[in-house]
């Protein structure tokens, strides 16, 4: 009994600097709050996203499906996804400090 609390305690002793080690490695390579390149690109390749823009796909995805124009309804979709997506992201980074 005292053996395998001593094997369990030597196998947390040999594994606890591993993962300290990845931990310590993980906040350094945390993201710089401040660095706003990400967004920049993102308003470049996509223009800033408006609610009435995803909106307007929206109702454009579905009247293509409506119409039975499948490959043109997917690739609305898609772009309102992304716009939804983008129109997210641009709302929940404003709401944070």
């Amino acid at each position: 009994m005292h053996l395998v609390r001593i094997a369990g305690f030597s196998a947390f002793l040999l594994t606890a600097p591993l993962v300290a080690q990845d931990k310590a490695a993980d906040t350094s390579k945390q993201a710089n709050p401040f660095d706003l390149s990400a967004v920049k690109n993102l308003i470049g390749t996509e223009g800033v996203p408006t609610a009435d823009a995803v909106a307007a796909l929206e109702q454009q995805s579905q009247a293509a499906m409506s119409a039975g124009d499948c490959k043109q309804a997917v690739e609305l979709m898609d772009k309102y996804a992304r716009k939804a997506n983008a129109l997210a992201n641009l709302i929940a980074s404003g709401l944070q400090p």
